[in-house]
């Protein structure tokens, strides 16, 4: 990818997974001291502090002359946990997407129903009708999706899904 955009990066986990997908790393946090840990990976083309839930143009990831519709790949791993309303975050993605860019992210499985919950762990689970509504309001359109165990919460299995999407043609 000649830019891939990390959107809530936290330490770089994720960072380190791609970096070598990329001609150009970006990272975006709204954690200060989360971004100083990513920095000390220097993987990273460019960090700054962005948040997800404003509109695009408030929410720096334009900023310091960063250009809209530049990213190939925008990735989010264990980010909407914290978000609860993804209701700016699927046009934000858009407006970083390039033309024939993707848009890689996972949400917990919240099952049947058409929104988010509150999880005993302070983390938010949404539904895969919530989510495929958002990006389909946003012109993303689905490539693929998979149900899977996205990590281990308190060492049992937590369920997710992973979607890739795209601009819809």
């Amino acid at each position: 990818f000649a830019c891939v955009v990390d959107i809530g990066c936290g330490t770089g986990l994720l960072g380190v997974e791609i970096r070598e997908w990329s001609a150009r790393l970006e990272g975006f946090d709204i954690s200060a001291n989360m971004l100083a840990k990513a920095q000390e990976k220097a993987i990273y083309h460019h960090l700054a502090q962005a948040d997800l839930s404003l509109p695009a143009d408030t929410s720096g990831l334009f900023a310091d002359g960063l250009v809209p519709h530049r990213a190939d790949l925008v990735a989010a791993a264990d980010v909407m946990m914290y978000l609860g309303s993804l209701e700016t975050v699927m046009p934000l993605v858009n407006a970083l997407l390039s033309p024939v860019g993707v848009f890689a992210f996972s949400v917990e499985d919240a099952g049947a129903g058409d929104g988010f919950v509150l999880q005993p762990s302070l983390r938010y689970a949404h539904s895969e009708t919530y989510v495929r509504g958002l990006l389909a309001s946003a012109g993303l359109k689905i490539i693929h999706i998979q149900k899977t165990t996205i990590r281990k919460d308190a060492g049992k299995p937590l369920s997710g899904i992973l979607f890739l999407a795209g601009k819809a043609a």
